[in-house]
C-alpha cells in the first residue's frame, strides 16, 4: 500500500518563512527527469536545473488535483517569465514556453512529483492538454 502525505506549502518549499537562501535539493529519479533536467534545486521562488533557473510564483493549492496516481493535494505555480530553456544535452521540457508547474510530495515526503504545462490557462488536472511532462525526484 502506498501512503501519501499531504504537506502544507512550507514543507514543499522550505524557504518560506525562512532565509531566502534556503534551498531544497532533489535527485532526478524518473527517466524523464534524468534525461532532461538532472538533479534540481527548488525554492519558493525558483526552479533550478542544469544551470538554468525558472522564476516561479505559487498561485494556488489544489486539494484534489487529479494525477496518474489519483487525487493529490498539489501546489500550482506560475512560471513568472514563461520560457523554454535548453537543459541537459539540449533537451527541453516543453515544445513551447513553460507557463505552469505543479508539485506534490509522496512516499513520506521523500519523493517530489512535478508536472510542467505550456497552456495559457492554469491546469486543473495532470492530463490537461497543455501537459509537457511529469518528472519524479527523490532525496
Amino acid at each position: 500500500m502506498r501512503f501519501v502525505i499531504l504537506l502544507p506549502l512550507a514543507f514543499l518549499f522550505p524557504s518560506l518563512g525562512r532565509a531566502a537562501s534556503r534551498e531544497a535539493a532533489w535527485s532526478a529519479t524518473s527517466t524523464t527527469a534524468m534525461g532532461i533536467t538532472g538533479d534540481i534545486i527548488l525554492t519558493s521562488s525558483e526552479f533550478k536545473a542544469a544551470g538554468k533557473a525558472l522564476p516561479i510564483a505559487v498561485v494556488a493549492e489544489a486539494e484534489s488535483f487529479k494525477t496518474d496516481d489519483g487525487a493529490r493535494q498539489v501546489e500550482i505555480m506560475r512560471i513568472v517569465k514563461p520560457a523554454n530553456p535548453s537543459f541537459l544535452n539540449h533537451n527541453h521540457i516543453c515544445n513551447g514556453p513553460i507557463r505552469w508547474m505543479t508539485a506534490y510530495r509522496d512516499d513520506h515526503g521523500k519523493a517530489l512529483n512535478i508536472a510542467f504545462f505550456s497552456s495559457i490557462d492554469r491546469p486543473t488536472r495532470e492530463d490537461d492538454s497543455g501537459l509537457c511532462g511529469t518528472f519524479l525526484y527523490t532525496r
